[in-house]
């Protein structure tokens, strides 16, 4: 089964070595290539996405952006998970920190940006661990402000593993580590608290 929407993280369409014919004149091949990415541009991807493919079997449509506004990812989300049939998308963004995690859980990567999500998100926790009191709340408070409650908890749950298997951790922090850990499933309770609660009870290296 083709998958219709793929990332690549590059620093543009050039750089992004998508199939040749990506890069051809075709009237099924629509490119987006901004600066950033609004909502107005993803009404117009939308639309030409509905249209049938002038002379081949796909419409091709690359969206490349340095910074995708929230509101056109969230735009973009229904249509990256369930694409039309004959429409296939490339997203091009410089890093995967671009995307919100609800875009990226849409689109397809190669084992390359696999790697590098998973080293972006490692560096997000390291940058979490070794910061001071003030800059954790101060990451949590951004966070909170970009992500979903569901994408909260998943970055909660991801903090903690990462925490589990650091050597950021010593005996004195392991009951504020357990007891978030004990809570993170419970119906009702708040991932920004957990994570503040993680924020002040973690030493400070």
């Amino acid at each position: 089964m083709q998958h219709h929407a793929r990332l690549r993280l590059a620093p543009s369409v050039a750089a992004a070595e998508l199939p040749k014919e990506c890069y051809t004149d075709s009237a099924d091949v629509t490119r987006v290539d901004v600066t950033v990415l609004r909502i107005d541009e993803v009404r117009h991807i939308k639309a030409v996405a509905y249209q049938t493919p002038v002379s081949g079997t796909y419409r091709t449509i690359i969206i490349a952006a340095q910074e995708i506004t929230h509101a056109a990812q969230n735009a973009l989300l229904k249509i990256l998970e369930e694409p039309p049939t004959t429409t296939q998308f490339w997203v091009v963004v410089p890093t995967a920190s671009a995307l919100l995690p609800t875009v990226r859980s849409r689109l397809q990567l190669e084992p390359g940006e696999l790697r590098q999500v998973a080293d972006e998100a490692k560096k997000t926790t390291d940058d979490f661990l070794s910061s001071g009191y003030r800059e954790r709340l101060e990451l949590i408070q951004k966070w909170h402000k970009q992500l979903e409650t569901s994408e909260l908890r998943s970055w909660l749950q991801r903090l903690v593993r990462e925490i589990q298997y650091s050597a950021h951790i010593d005996s004195p922090a392991l009951p504020a580590v357990s007891l978030v850990v004990s809570n993170m499933e419970r119906a009702g309770n708040s991932p920004k608290l957990l994570l503040e609660y993680l924020a002040l009870y973690l030493p400070v290296k």
